[in-house]
């Protein structure tokens, strides 16, 4: 790991499936709904170099196609970018609108060209310090392409950039507690939370990951703490992924031994929740560590048949359907034995 290495003691991250990232993801733009007929005048373009005023007049009218997310508005602004580049009309901030404009068009490679996108935006920030806000938008775009890729060690790179000039970015210095975490660094991850829970307290998302982190390390009783705080936060807040505290928290009792008061932590997240696979999942986890292997299948098959994509559904499946196998052999040995 080159951007993330020697942040302290890494533990092995037992389950990820739980794991909230999706919610620190930075958002640059505004994205109002405007009407369907938007009377969108697109700006002649000249010959030659264009001055100062030209290009940021281009850069709001694809700011303008890319905020209304239709994807016909989508493509004409990558179009109108292009032809403006040609046109000589360029800029940082043009570049990092041709990269937005990827992300949110569900076309084949759009993360490579996406990426080559805010790369560029990075080079032509280079040493103009008037261009940070545009350097730091372009890094958090690169770093949720990453993490929704699983790149988390540069995705965390990119983070720890912006932060150098953004330390109070709470969206970042969590997204960076999630790659500490998913990258097995505990102690680490929980630092980045603690410091965006000493601005917000509150923060239900940080108090979660924090119950994760403090899981990773062993801390159950302060694993107990975070998620019945992130409970609070949640309730107070009517949180829509409060039911994911409630399974954070099951874990934790599962691990204590303590299965049946997990399996009623389970039940009021499946109360808020009753479509989520994440719930009989847990369960699942619940009656495995029970040995009541028959139940344990049985709650996975639920969460595929909730979710028939979900991978951590198939692998818990695999896993204990190979289990039992080896366990049919170890007997089949001993009676011939």
């Amino acid at each position: 790991m080159r951007n993330l290495a020697k942040v302290g003691v890494k533990n092995r991250v037992k389950s990820s499936y739980l794991l909230l990232n999706v919610v620190f993801s930075s958002v640059c733009l505004a994205t109002p709904a405007l009407s369907f007929g938007l009377d969108i005048k697109v700006p002649r373009l000249g010959l030659g170099r264009e001055s100062a005023s030209r290009t940021s007049e281009v850069e709001e009218q694809a700011k303008t196609l890319i905020e209304s997310n239709k994807p016909e508005n989508i493509a004409q602004a990558l179009q109108y970018i292009e032809l403006a580049q040609q046109k000589q009309i360029d800029s940082a901030r043009l570049h990092f609108l041709q990269g937005l404009a990827y992300t949110k068009l569900g076309i084949s490679g759009r993360d490579d060209k996406a990426i080559l996108a805010f790369v560029e935006a990075l080079v032509l920030t280079q040493g103009r310090p008037e261009e940070s806000a545009v350097a730091a938008e372009s890094r958090a775009e690169l770093a949720t392409i990453y993490m929704r890729q699983g790149n988390y060690d540069e995705a965390g790179g990119q983070l720890k950039r912006i932060l150098e000039t953004r330390p109070l970015d709470c969206k970042t210095r969590g997204n960076l507690g999630i790659c500490y975490l998913q990258l097995g660094f505990g102690e680490a991850a929980l630092n980045e939370f603690k410091q965006v829970l000493a601005q917000e307290p509150d923060n239900f998302i940080a108090l979660y990951n924090s119950g994760l982190a403090h899981t990773l390390t062993g801390q159950t009783e302060r694993a107990a703490s975070s998620f019945e705080k992130a409970i609070a936060s949640g309730q107070k807040n009517k949180e829509a992924l409060l039911p994911m505290a409630y399974l954070g928290l099951a874990r934790v009792y599962c691990q204590n031994g303590r299965f049946d008061f997990a399996l009623k932590l389970t039940e009021r997240a499946e109360s808020l929740s009753p479509k989520s696979s994440y719930v009989f999942l847990t369960r699942s986890e619940i009656y495995e560590a029970r040995k009541e292997t028959g139940k344990a299948i049985e709650c996975v098959r639920k969460a595929l048949e909730a979710n028939p994509g979900d991978k951590s559904a198939q692998s818990a499946l695999a896993r204990i359907l190979n289990r039992q196998k080896e366990l049919i052999g170890q007997t089949q040995t001993l009676k011939v034995q």
